[in-house]
């Protein structure tokens, strides 16, 4: 087995290392592919492994509660200004008082759209139902009729991509047939498809023009669903309140990129799954996997190449 997600590419020389009968390509991300940035998934004939003797596994089950999480954190650090109010604490000076430029959004009773309501967008519904909010979601079709994956990913669904229609009613939530209108609706607009050729600056200038004046855009996808140019744009222009992302491209960004200088922006070194806990469930599913798949058994989570 080797774990893509912590040494990059498999090299040809760690694989001539598994028995020969059978390779295992692990990813631990919640992407498709071994590599979650890749618009394809990695083609084992290229890495010197027989096609018909490889399988992919994916462990991205086990991301995705703190995936979710992570989309809650950010829309409440954003929204409540919680890394302006540190700082207010940390540099004030004796006698000065809460400046209302630190007034924040309430999180409770706003409307959250969910750009791509799949396995992580709909546990960000389930976490954003509790504090009240009004949830939209748009996906290319409407999940009580087929996986809102099954034409953004490059691997066939899984039974874990779907969503019946009992759970979007469990959490409230109101299909979007239109992009535009959850856009123009939403006070948080989350943001968690799959990067694919037909994703990559999914939200754009036009995207980031119709949304409130009020709206925070939270990324937790991949950082090429967001044209960046048009994002600086928009925050400079006020055509939006703020924005906090977990992942950008390149990661980490340049010192001296020109989001970093923004106010009203939270940049993330991409850690959706930066958990202890996380990363030993990842860990333990890899090798529940790769053992099952040298032992010659069916890995629990494998993804047909």
């Amino acid at each position: 087995m080797c774990s893509c997600n912590q040494i990059g590419q498999p090299r040809r020389h760690l694989q001539l290392l598994l028995p020969f009968d059978r390779k295992a390509l692990h990813s631990g991300g919640a992407g498709d592919g071994c590599n979650p940035t890749r618009t394809q998934p990695q083609d084992p004939g290229s890495l010197g492994v027989g096609k018909q003797s490889t399988c992919q596994l994916d462990a991205a089950e086990e991301s995705s509660k703190s995936e979710a999480d992570m989309a809650m954190g950010l829309m409440l650090t954003s929204g409540r200004r919680i890394i302006q109010g540190d700082r207010f604490s940390r540099d004030h000076k004796d006698g000065e008082d809460l400046d209302e430029s630190l007034l924040g959004t309430d999180i409770s009773g706003g409307t959250l759209g969910i750009v791509g309501m799949g396995r992580i967008g709909y546990k960000v519904a389930k976490r954003a139902a509790a504090f009240d909010m009004k949830i939209l979601y748009h996906n290319r079709n409407r999940s009580t009729t087929r996986c809102p994956h099954s034409q953004m990913l490059t691997r066939p669904c899984r039974q874990s991509d779907m969503r019946p229609e009992e759970e979007e009613r469990s959490v409230r939530a109101t299909y979007c047939p239109m992009l535009a209108d959850l856009l123009g609706t939403s006070d948080f607009i989350v943001v968690a498809v799959n990067l694919t050729k037909q994703s990559t600056h999914l939200i754009g200038r036009e995207q980031l023009s119709a949304m409130k004046p009020s709206a925070t855009l939270i990324n937790i996808s991949r950082g090429m669903v967001v044209d960046q140019e048009a994002l600086v744009e928009a925050l400079q222009n006020k055509w939006i309140r703020s924005a906090a992302l977990d992942v950008t491209y390149p990661e980490p960004l340049p010192r001296d990129h020109p989001l970093l200088s923004l106010p009203d922006v939270i940049v993330l070194p991409h850690m959706g799954t930066h958990t202890l806990e996380t990363s030993g469930h990842m860990v333990q599913r890899m090798l529940t996997n790769a053992l099952a798949a040298m032992a010659g058994e069916t890995p629990p989570d494998e993804v047909t190449v």
